[in-house]
């Protein structure tokens, strides 16, 4: 359901999301073995062809998907284009890690600036004070 987390309103419970935990097969209920989604939580979790097949002796209905699978893992244009994704997906990490790195070089650099302007106010302040005790 939709709520406000601040003050508990509902805002509607007329939709909810449900979270499928793959890693979590083990504690299934009767009514997600019945329904399919144990099934479905193998196939996403199968990472080799052996695993497809395993899957597929286990839930003949999967058979046209495992087909779906291997035509497209066949296809060079698929191929290609998830070596792209790959790709930038790698560039992407090491343009983030090189902006992580950025901005924490920035951060450094600005505390030792207020560190010197802290510094300097604080000198200021001595010397007027010493002023002030001149006159």
């Amino acid at each position: 359901m939709l709520l406000n987390t601040k003050n508990h309103n509902i805002y509607t419970s007329k939709f909810r999301f449900y979270v499928l935990d793959l890693t979590k097969e083990e504690l299934a209920t009767k009514e997600d073995i019945s329904s399919g989604r144990v099934a479905w939580a193998k196939l996403f979790k199968a990472k080799t062809w052996g695993d497809f097949m395993k899957v597929l002796e286990e839930y003949n209905e999967f058979e046209s998907t495992v087909d779906s699978i291997e035509t497209l893992s066949d296809n060079e244009d698929v191929i290609s284009m998830c070596r792209t994704l790959e790709d930038e997906k790698q560039d992407m990490k090491y343009y983030m890690s090189l902006q992580a790195s950025k901005i924490h070089e920035l951060s450094n650099s600005l505390a030792e600036k207020d560190a010197t302007i802290s510094e300097q106010q604080a000198l200021i302040n001595e010397l007027r004070e010493q002023l002030e005790n001149k006159v």
